[in-house]
């Protein structure tokens, strides 16, 4: 499978569902393609050699669906992932 994406994002909406735990992305057959999501936690920390910050982004998983939901599985990720800036990138899921 192949994941592609775009520039254009979104901020994520974070639900909390238990019942995802230990479940993977669909599977897919040769030459399908689905629509979904990249998530990305979004920091804007790092600051350069002339004190200037830039934007960090750290992978955080990638979901098959038409709306950017991020469901975490814990509640202590849930309170977590509800403090932090989190976007969504759609994406297309290219299985070959």
């Amino acid at each position: 499978m192949f994941v592609e994406t775009k520039n254009n994002w979104q901020i994520a909406i974070i639900e909390f569902d238990g019942g995802r735990y230990g479940k993977g992305l669909e599977n897919g057959k040769e030459g399908e393609e689905k629509k979904g999501f990249a998530f990305y936690e979004l920091e804007n920390k790092i600051e350069d050699e002339n004190g200037k910050k830039k934007i960090s982004l750290d992978f955080i998983t990638s979901r098959i669906g038409a709306r950017p939901v991020l469901s975490a599985v814990t509640e202590s990720q849930f309170k977590v992932w509800q403090n932090a800036v989190i976007i969504a990138i759609p994406a297309r899921f290219l299985w070959k």
